[in-house]
C-alpha cells in the first residue's frame, strides 16, 4: 500500500513517516503543495494521501478540491492532520473532499486504524457493482465504525419491507424499501470518524457536516444500476413532510410514501437504540415521541398508526 505525505516541514514524516514504514506502507515525502499537485499529475497513484494543515501555495482545502477533481483520484481518501490550526473549517474540509481529520494529540495508534480503514473502503468502492452483497458489506463498514450503530441498517432494511407488506405493496416497491433501508446512511462513509463517532451532541458546524451524508449516500450509489430506484430513499430519509427536513426541505408533496416508510422505521429504530448521548426508549416512550413529531407534520400518521399496530403485537417491540 502507498501513502503519500505531504508537509510543509519535515515534522510529519519524522513523527510518522516510520510508523507507516514498519506497517508494511511505501512511502513518498512531499513537502510543498506544488509537489503534491505535480505527483498528482505525473501519475502517482497513493492508495492514501496524509496531509498537514498548515500547507500554503495552495492550501490543503485547495489541495483536496484539485485532487479530487480528477477523476482518477476522487477515490483516493484524503486524510488532514491537524497539527498547527486551533480552528480547522470542518464544513469547508468535507465539501473540498477530505475524508477524515485528526486533531493534536494524535495517538499513531488511533492514525494507523483510520488510515488502513480509509484504505480498505477505497478498495470496496473500487470493487462495487450490481451486487447487493458488496453493497451490505460496504453498510455494515459504516457501523463498524460506531458500536452504538451496529446492526442498525439491516434493522432498517428488513423494518421497511415488513411495512411495505402491511400497507400492501409487492416486487419491485419491496426491493427498493429493503435496498433503500440497507443503504439509508452509506454518505455516511464520507463523514470524518471525529464527527461520526463522537459522544454527545453535535455542535452546529459539525450537524453541517453529518446532515451531507444523505447526498453524499446518493453520490455514492448513482452509478451503481441495481439502486437507482432508491436513490429517493437515500436522498431524502430525513425529509419531513412539512418541509423542516433535510437535505432539500421537501414538503408532503414531494416525498412518496416509500420515502415516508424509510423516514418513519429509520426515526423508529434509533429511538430504540442506545446511543452515546442517550440510552434505549422503551416502544411506549418511542411511540409518544413520534406521535409528538407526527402532530408537528413530521411524519405521516397513517402510516406510523399502521407501524405502531404492528410492533404492539410484538413482544417486545422487535422482532
Amino acid at each position: 500500500m502507498k501513502v503519500l505525505i505531504g508537509q510543509a516541514d519535515s515534522s510529519l514524516s519524522k513523527q510518522f513517516g516510520p510508523l507507516f514504514q514498519e506497517e508494511g506502507f511505501e512511502v513518498s515525502i512531499l513537502e510543498s503543495s506544488q509537489r503534491i499537485l505535480e505527483a498528482v499529475q505525473n501519475g502517482s497513484n497513493p492508495d492514501l494521501i496524509l496531509l498537514e494543515d498548515s500547507l500554503e501555495n495552495p492550501n490543503v482545502l485547495e489541495i483536496c478540491r484539485t485532487v479530487k477533481s480528477e477523476p482518477r483520484f476522487a477515490p483516493v481518501p484524503i486524510l488532514i492532520l491537524q497539527l498547527h490550526q486551533t480552528e480547522f473549517p470542518l464544513l469547508e474540509a468535507v465539501n473540498a473532499g477530505c475524508d477524515d481529520i485528526l486533531s493534536q494529540p494524535i495517538d499513531p495508534t488511533v492514525l494507523l486504524a483510520r488510515a488502513r480503514s480509509l484504505v480498505r473502503i477505497k478498495n470496496l468502492m473500487g470493487a462495487l457493482d450490481d451486487s447487493e452483497t458488496v453493497l451490505a458489506t460496504l453498510a455494515r463498514t459504516i457501523e463498524a465504525k460506531d458500536p452504538y450503530t451496529m446492526g442498525h441498517a439491516d434493522r432498517v432494511s428488513f423494518y421497511a419491507e415488513e411495512l411495505g407488506r402491511i400497507l400492501g405493496f409487492h416486487g419491485r416497491d419491496l426491493k427498493v424499501l429493503r435496498t433503500g433501508g440497507l443503504l439509508h446512511d452509506v454518505g455516511k462513509i464520507a463523514i470524518p470518524d471525529s464527527i461520526l463517532t463522537k459522544p454527545g451532541r453535535y455542535t452546529t458546524d459539525e450537524f453541517a457536516v453529518m446532515k451531507r451524508h444523505p447526498i453524499l449516500g446518493c453520490d455514492i450509489c448513482k452509478k451503481l444500476r441495481s439502486v437507482q430506484d432508491a436513490l429517493p430513499l437515500i436522498r431524502h430519509h430525513h425529509e419531513k413532510l412539512n418541509g423542516t427536513g433535510y437535505p432539500d426541505g421537501l414538503k408532503e408533496i414531494d416525498l412518496s410514501v416509500l420515502i415516508r416508510v424509510i423516514s418513519i422505521v429509520d426515526v423508529y429504530d434509533a429511538l430504540r437504540s442506545k446511543r452515546s448521548y442517550k440510552e434505549a426508549f422503551d416502544v411506549d416512550k418511542s411511540f409518544a415521541i413520534m406521535w409528538e413529531e407526527a402532530g408537528k407534520g413530521w411524519w405521516d400518521k397513517d402510516i406510523l398508526a399502521h407501524w405502531e399496530k404492528f410492533i404492539r403485537a410484538k413482544k417486545d417491540g422487535r422482532f
